[in-house]
């Protein structure tokens, strides 16, 4: 496929909003070669993930060259938890043949200004605390579970999870 269809959201336009969601995020930019390979395997795990031998309605999108969005639609079979292990067990293939991190939930993302910056969540806690950052920072939320959630994706960075820590 080409990387043109998998860069946006559009690709889940037809998915249910109560569709499951998964966020991933690299712990680096994606360079050309480890963002090819990541949209080829997706591209094949969701065409052929299933739950009890049924096939699921998924796709993906790849966002900033960061993020990595995986959804099932709801409004035809949902996925079970072994089907959800799946997708866990490739991502973590992917950290492994891509030396990248997917799963690192202490690196965070913030946007400013149409710029994403990745932080260690340690040093962001001491800018936050500090109210050092711009009030129109955004903080991404990864913790969204469906497709509804998208809208609060991203969060005003004094006014979200983190402001409370």
């Amino acid at each position: 496929m080409q990387a043109a269809t998998k860069n946006d959201l559009s690709v889940f336009k037809h998915f249910s909003l109560d569709s499951k969601l998964w966020v991933f995020q690299a712990n680096q930019t994606l360079n050309d070669e480890q963002f090819n390979s990541l949209e080829t395997t997706l591209s094949d795990f969701c065409t052929s993930w299933s739950s009890h031998g049924a096939a699921l309605k998924a796709d993906f999108c790849i966002l900033e060259r960061l993020f990595v969005l995986v959804s099932v639609d709801s409004s035809d079979k949902n996925a079970s938890g072994c089907s959800i292990d799946t997708l866990t067990k490739t991502m973590l293939e992917l950290e492994r043949t891509l030396s990248v991190k997917f799963t690192d939930r202490l690196c965070i993302a913030t946007e400013l200004e149409e710029n994403v910056t990745l932080w260690a969540y340690s040093d962001l806690i001491k800018e936050v605390q500090s109210k050092k950052l711009p009030e129109q920072t955004l903080i991404f939320n990864n913790s969204i579970a469906s497709l509804g959630q998208l809208k609060e994706w991203k969060q005003p960075i004094y006014h979200s999870w983190i402001s409370n820590q």
